[in-house]
Parts: structure tokens; sequence; C-alpha cells
């Protein structure tokens, strides 16, 4: 559910680019198709080509020609992309339905389920307590917090700041069925299983310790994790659009599955079946993927976590710091670190921080440079990374999208 995108971003955006005039998608027809009855007196909506063809500015032109391509080629019903340069959003552009099986349109106010990138969002509140003194992040989590939350003592040991780096050595359990109305403290227990590395030893992608860190900070703070998130990072950062719930009510885009007889016909998931199809109601694995947001909100968090941002909170400074100075390598490259909930790379020299998401019917991708408040976002409604739009989008602001 929560995993998080890997795949190296190749060059094949260029492939797609060419393929802007083609007219035969794949799937159903795209989103984009015009009204035909000329008799009704309705002025046909631009296609999503003709739109990206009226934009002047030649950079900006070229992701939106991408994302079209990408968007029909694909099949995806909705895609948003956001582009920053300098700490301000420069570029923006949405085409596309929130739901195949409605007309409602996508905007670039329209929120998306985020999946994994919410670790960010859980390792923010994480650095909030500990700025306001609520919290050590090097502490281990003792007995009695363990005890509280139904767990043993061979978590003991274990820190906040090794379970938010993946450092923990906890391994990887994902929801499943079985896990359906059964109590809180089992349910966490399943999700985070016992250490399979000793603490502090081993880079481990772990869902489930991010599952812990929620309940931990909702134990210490004494208001539930999505009360937490909303109060220290969606209030501040002015999230307006952002959300730590299942509620999918107003501008929210639907997640879609292929399906069908033919495995051609699309299947459309609002929030809340989303949650209760791929983490099956669990709200105890909420902090490592439940969060939507739109992509401005993602684009206020980029840049509150960059270098020189102004009015941001006191614990943006640590978290970034802590990210980028005291990151793990995870041996997936000869570059890559984690650390805070955020991937490193580098680019040119520069230091790149990154999170990608998907749900299996929604994928999202936050990237940017925080030393020039450089950043691009790209959500989607299916499950298919739009891998395209992603590297034209970086190649906007000067990042490599090759990744080794």
């Amino acid at each position: 559910m929560f995993g998080i995108v890997t795949q190296s971003q190749s060059l094949w955006f260029a492939i797609l680019v060419s393929a802007c005039g083609s007219t035969e998608p794949r799937g159903e027809p795209a989103a984009e198709s015009r009204p035909t009855d000329s008799a009704s007196g309705v002025t046909p909506s631009p296609t999503c080509l003709e739109r990206a063809a009226a934009i002047v500015e030649t950079p900006d032109a070229a992701v939106a020609r991408t994302l079209c391509a990408e968007q029909r080629t694909l099949g995806v019903p909705g895609v948003v992309v956001a582009v920053a340069e300098g700490g301000t959003r420069v570029f923006s552009f949405a085409h596309g339905l929130r739901c195949w099986d409605r007309a409602d349109r996508v905007s670039v106010s329209t929120a998306f389920r985020i999946g994994s990138i919410t670790k960010a969002m859980t390792a923010a509140a994480a650095f909030a307590l500990a700025e306001g003194g609520g919290i050590d992040l090097d502490a281990g989590l003792g007995s009695s917090t363990l005890a509280l939350l139904g767990l043993d003592d061979a978590l003991a040991t274990v820190t906040l700041r090794q379970l938010l780096d993946h450092r923990a050595g906890l391994p990887d359990i994902l929801p499943d069925p079985s896990l359906r109305g059964r109590g809180r403290s089992e349910q966490l227990a399943a999700l985070v299983g016992t250490p399979v590395d000793p603490p502090g030893t081993t880079w481990r992608y772990s869902n489930g310790g991010y599952a812990l860190v929620g309940a931990v900070l909702a134990q210490r703070a004494g208001a539930s994790w999505s009360e937490l998130v909303a109060r220290e990072v969606f209030g501040p950062l002015q999230m307006r659009g952002a959300r730590a719930d299942a509620d999918p009510s107003g501008d929210v885009a639907c997640g879609h599955l292929r399906g069908g007889a033919d495995g051609t016909a699309w299947s459309a998931f609002d929030v809340r079946q989303d949650f209760e199809q791929f983490a099956f109601g669990v709200e105890v694995s909420a902090p490592a993927g439940a969060v939507i947001a739109t992509a401005d909100d993602l684009l206020r968090f980029a840049l509150v976590l960059s270098r020189g941002a102004p009015n941001g909170p006191a614990w943006s400074a640590r978290m970034l710091d802590a990210a980028t100075t005291r990151s793990s390598a995870t041996g997936r490259s000869a570059t890559e670190r984690y650390g805070a909930g955020l991937d490193i790379t580098e680019s040119n020299g520069e230091l790149v921080l990154r999170h990608a998401g998907s749900t299996g019917d929604f994928w999202a991708e936050l990237v940017w440079v925080p030393a020039r408040g450089a950043a691009v976002v790209v959500l989607g409604n299916t499950g298919v990374p739009l891998a395209a739009t992603l590297a034209a989008a970086l190649t906007r602001i000067g990042v490599d999208p090759r990744r080794e």
C-alpha cells in the first residue's frame, strides 16, 4: 500500500513527447475527448494538448506536453504537475477527471492520496514535538511506553530517530485482511513485528516502524496522530487541502484500477473506499501512508524544508539538518541515503530530497533541491508512475532525472 517508488527515471519521456500527435489511446477514450454535438451551442472544452500549446514559456510547455502525452498513453484519468523555483510556484498544470465515472475535472487544488509521502509528514510532527520538548528523538522508547501500547520489551532500546530513519531493524509488514476488527494494540503489534536486525545497524524500510512512530507520538502528545499532524504540520504550513483521514468530500480525486473481463475497464475508489481496499481499515497504519494532499500542499511542505525559507516553523530547520547530515545509506544505490522520513540523492553536485508514494490506485512524487528552493510535484489517480512527466519536470528545474 505504502511502498516507495524506486524505479529509475529514464529518458523515455522524449519518446512520449514525440507521440503527442497520436490519437490512439490505450484502453478507454482519453479523458480530454471533446464534445461532438455542435448543435448544443456549448463551446467544446480544449483538449490537453490544446491547453499545453497555449503555454508561452517553452520549458513549461514541454512539461505540459509530456504530461498530456503520458496521460493519453497510459490512460490515466486525472494528472497534476506543479513546479517551484526560488521558493515560489512558477508553473502548474492539471488535466482530466477526478473520478472516471463523474464529470468533475481535476485542478491544481484537487487533493490526491499521497501514499508513503505521508512518512515525511509523520517525521515533521515528530520534529515539531521534539522542538517543543515533548519528546527526545534519541531516547529509547522504554518499557513503560511499550506497555501502554501493548508491545513487549524487545523494542525498549529503539529510538524514534531510528524508526524515522528506517534503522530500527524492523521488517516491512503491510496491513492484511486478518487485521480487520482486531484491537489497536493487536493491530500495531502485528504491523511492527519482531526486529530482525539490532537497532541502528541496518537500513531496512518499514511501514510498521512508522505505525509505531504514530502511536508513540499520539501517546506522548495526548492527541490522535491525525490531530497531531494537522496541528503541527498542516496548520503552520497552511496546507489547506491536506487531511489525515479518509474523508472523500470536497475536491478530492478517486483512485482507479483496471478491471473487467478484458482488463481495460476502470474501477474508481473514493479515498474512504481506497483505505478500506488497500489498508483494510487498519487505522494504526495511517502514519505510514494515509495523508491526502494537493500539489500546492506538497510544494509548501518542500519549500519550508529548504535553505533560507522565510517564516518556517522552528522544527523545519532541525528536520532539514537531520535529513541532510544524519541520514544513512540505503544500499539501493551508491549515493542514495534516507533520513527523517526523506530519501536523499544527488544531482549535479546538489543534494536532492524526495519521497514517492503509491497506494495501488494513486501515485505521487515529491522532489526538491533545498539549496535553491526548487521543487516538483506529480500526482496521478492510478497506481502507474508518471515517470515521463516527472523526468520532464525535473529537467525543468535542472535535476538529472536519471537515478542509479
